[in-house]
This record gives structure tokens, sequence and C-alpha cells, in this order.
């Protein structure tokens, strides 16, 4: 297998952090959650995410009393997993390595 073959083999995992609660922002929706152009930002990056071809999993990361994500008809994909992240940001990224 040549060098190029090699490359063009490699699947990628991507894992996107989707854990905040919007505290920083003092709005009562987690930010992931607002809507741009009538869609989520998360949903934006999945879309997104999920046309990159070599993708084999999306891992999206969220708060344990995420009460939103059950609406995102995305999040029902076979390519995408969900995790449990931390109640802050630092710990859903500790958690995540």
């Amino acid at each position: 297998m040549s060098s190029v073959e090699t490359m063009n083999a490699v699947r990628y995992w991507a894992v996107v952090p989707a854990a905040g609660v919007g505290r920083r922002m003092n709005i009562d929706i987690p930010k992931q959650y607002l809507e741009i152009k009538g869609k989520p930002l998360m949903v934006h990056t999945l879309e997104r995410l999920l046309d990159f071809p070599r993708l084999e999993k999306i891992v999206v990361v969220l708060d344990h009393n995420d009460e939103y994500h059950q609406s995102i008809e995305l999040l029902r994909n076979p390519g995408i997993l969900l995790a449990q992240g931390g109640g802050m940001s630092v710990t859903t990224r500790y958690l995540m390595v």
C-alpha cells in the first residue's frame, strides 16, 4: 500500500464539547442551542462534520443535566455518539482526554 493509499484509509473521530450551560453569557439556554439562520449552532457544526468523508464518528459531549438535546433530531444519527461532560468546561475537557 502506498503512502497516499495509507493516508486515504485513515479514519478520524471528532469530539464536540457541548456541555456548556450559558452561565458566562447570562442566557437561559445553552449557547449550543441558540439558533442561527433557523438552526441551533450545534446542528450547523454537526452538519459540517458529517460532510467530512473520512470522519468515522462524532462524539458530542453534553452536560449531564442537558434537557435540550432530545429536541435535536440530528443527534439520533448513527454516526454521532453522546457522552456526558462535567459541570464546567475545564472539567469536560479533562474528562474528554
